[in-house]
């Protein structure tokens, strides 16, 4: 029992000895950067940090987004499968940008109901590393695939662009 009252006294003493020099330091307005020993955050060093993923919906038609390679960009728009409309992407075939899947949510407050809107969704992530910067148009397309032509259609695009790495 004795050396767990130490143990606690002593992790008690250093707590308040960070504390008066957290505080005589923030009163003589200068900024404590290190104490040794104390690490406000222990794995920061080993963590490694997950790519950005980049959400992007029907408001940025026409727009430019920049991606590192590794990123992912999600595109949200809006869908209803009902009308007879599907969102299709156009391909690039050197495209730096890579789709990764698609998938169609349905709207949670028209779980149940026939023909209710939803979102369709397209993940991308940009591919490939190059010594010069790298630029593409990613193009998404809504039609009627069982109607003739494009009158109908309405297209979505963005400038992507993907700095030297």
């Amino acid at each position: 029992m004795k050396r767990l009252h130490c143990v606690t006294a002593t992790a008690a003493l250093w707590t308040m000895a960070l504390a008066s020099a957290l505080m005589a330091d923030s009163l003589n307005g200068k900024r404590l950067d290190y104490i040794p020993g104390f690490d406000p955050q222990p794995h920061s060093k080993t963590a490694v940090s997950k790519p950005r993923t980049r959400v992007l919906t029907e408001a940025n038609r026409g727009s430019s987004v920049t991606l590192k390679t590794g990123e992912t960009l999600m595109v949200r728009l809006p869908d209803n499968a009902s009308t007879g409309n599907v969102w299709s992407l156009v391909t690039m075939p050197d495209s730096p940008v890579a789709l990764r899947s698609q998938r169609r949510l349905r709207s949670k407050a028209a779980t149940g109901v026939v023909g209710a809107a939803g979102i369709h969704e397209f993940r991308f992530v940009a591919v490939g590393k190059a010594a010069f910067s790298r630029v593409t148009y990613l193009k998404l397309l809504q039609l009627r695939p069982f109607e003739k032509g494009i009158a109908n259609a309405t297209l979505w695009e963005i400038k992507v662009t993907i700095p030297a790495s």
